[in-house]
């Protein structure tokens, strides 16, 4: 059972998204609906979800700070945003505040959306065992000698030849 939080104002919306993830979706999908983001964030903070499914026009909050805003309260969960709007622009910077993926309303297969769903949790995954691995083996040993590694495996910092991993 997938726990997803869908954070959308109007009703008609939100029912529809719900009715796509239990028509179209080979997984269960276990949905929390809140209509204001303070009322989401308050969720956030409760309980665990696999997911969350964003609006981006909401009665409290509107536009790429609400991406931030739920990225904030818990960076671990994959955030997929919703929106009524089709622009390339917006849809890249709210993945470049944190959104895993962009969708329009009632645009794509209607299958789309479990998909987005379902990948945006293992990309989560991914990047969260990635940076685990790092963490444990934060040295290489390169040419030059020992070699301080980032988490994203790129070479941070030159160390002493002499020098041994603790």
């Amino acid at each position: 059972m997938i726990s997803v939080l869908l954070i959308e104002d109007n009703d008609v919306d939100a029912r529809l998204t719900q009715d796509l993830l239990a028509e179209w979706s080979v997984e269960e999908f276990k949905v929390t609906h809140a209509k204001t983001l303070s009322d989401g964030l308050a969720y956030i903070d409760k309980g665990r979800f696999d997911a969350i499914l964003l609006d981006l026009s909401l009665p409290d909050a509107f536009g790429l700070p609400t991406v931030r805003q739920v990225h904030a309260t818990n960076p671990s969960i994959p955030v997929v945003v919703l929106s009524g709007v089709s622009d390339q622009s917006l849809a890249l910077q709210a993945v470049q505040q944190g959104a895993q993926d962009y969708l329009v309303k009632g645009q794509g297969h209607p299958e789309l959306l479990a998909r987005s769903v379902r990948y945006a949790i293992e990309r989560k995954r991914s990047d969260a065992n990635r940076t685990k691995g790092a963490d444990r083996a934060p040295f290489r040993r390169g040419r030059q000698g020992w070699q301080r590694l980032r988490a994203t495996g790129a070479k941070l910092t030159y160390v002493a030849p002499g020098f041994a991993p603790p």
